[in-house]
C-alpha cells in the first residue's frame, strides 16, 4: 500500500494546536537568548550527527517526508530553481549539498551538470531514481567534499544549521571559494534564532542579491509569520561574491 506523504507530513497539526503554539513560542524564545550570544552558543552547541543517524530517520515514515513528495519541499524548489534562473549563467553546473532525496533536480532550469551530495545513503538511494547521463549523486559529508571544481550554482537546502553555527559559516565560505565567479549560492533555512545566526555571519561576507520568505498556511488566510515547529516560515537567499571595489567606481 503506498504512503500519503502529504498526510504523514501533517499529522503533528491534528491536536493540541494551543500547546503546540505556546511550546514553540517558549522554545523560540530560548533559542534567541542562547543562539544570540556566542559564548553561551558554543558551549551548548553539539557536533553534527553522522550519516547512520540520518540513514536511521530517513528509514522512518515521519522522517522520510524530508526526502520528497510534500507540498513544502515542491514550493520550495520551486523558489530555488526561480532564483537559480534570475541569477546564475544559461547552462550551469549545479551543486546540491545535502541533496536529500534529489528533488530539486526536477525543479530547476536546464542545466549542463548537476551533483547531489547527502550524508546518508538512504537519502542518494532515493535520490538515484533521477540519475541521468549529466545528473549524479554522491555520499559524502560536507566538510569532506573536494572543491577542486568549479560551480555555477551551489544549493544549501535546510542543512547548514546542522553545523555549529561557526562551523556553517566556515563551510559556506570554504564552499563559496568554488563558486564561478558569476555564480550564486542558494541557501534555505527555517525561521529559527540558530539560522538568524549564521545568516548574519553569511551576510557580513558575501552580497544577498535577493531573498524569498515565505511560510505554508493551515490556519486561515493571513499575512502572520507564525512562530511554529511544525510549519515554520523558511527564508530562501541568494548571495553572490562581492563586487570588487574597482568594479564598484
Amino acid at each position: 500500500m503506498n504512503t500519503d506523504i502529504q498526510a504523514v507530513a501533517d499529522a503533528p497539526l491534528k491536536a493540541g494546536k494551543l500547546k503546540r503554539a505556546i511550546l514553540a513560542r517558549l522554545r523560540h524564545m530560548a533559542r534567541i537568548a542562547v543562539y544570540g550570544f556566542g559564548p553561551i552558543r558554543r558551549r551548548l552547541e553539539r557536533a553534527p550527527q553522522g550519516g547512520t543517524h540520518w540513514d536511521h530517520l530517513f528509514s522512518e515514515t515521519n522522517f522520510a517526508t524530508y526526502l520528497s513528495g510534500t507540498i513544502e519541499i515542491e514550493l520550495r524548489n520551486s523558489i530555488v530553481s526561480t532564483l537559480i534562473r534570475l541569477n546564475a549563467p544559461v547552462m550551469p553546473s549545479v551543486l546540491d549539498v545535502g541533496c536529500a532525496g534529489g528533488s530539486l533536480v526536477q525543479a530547476l532550469p536546464t542545466f549542463r551538470q548537476y551533483l547531489g551530495t547527502d550524508i546518508s545513503q538512504v537519502a542518494v538511494n532515493t535520490a538515484k531514481q533521477f540519475c541521468s547521463p549529466t545528473v549524479t549523486f554522491r555520499v559524502t559529508d560536507l566538510d569532506r567534499f573536494d572543491l577542486s571544481q568549479k560551480w555555477d550554482v551551489i544549493v544549501f537546502n535546510e542543512v547548514l544549521y546542522y553545523l555549529s553555527v561557526d562551523d556553517a559559516a566556515t563551510e559556506f565560505a570554504r564552499y563559496m571559494a568554488a563558486l564561478s565567479p558569476d555564480g550564486c549560492a542558494i541557501v534555505s533555512m527555517k525561521n529559527d534564532p540558530k539560522s538568524h545566526a549564521i545568516y548574519r555571519l553569511i551576510e557580513k561576507q558575501f552580497h544577498l542579491k535577493r531573498a524569498v520568505l515565505w511560510q505554508p498556511k493551515d490556519d486561515g488566510l493571513n499575512y502572520k509569520i507564525e512562530i511554529t515547529q511544525e510549519r515554520p516560515a523558511f527564508l530562501v537567499a541568494c548571495f553572490q561574491h562581492p563586487t570588487p571595489i574597482k568594479d564598484r567606481l
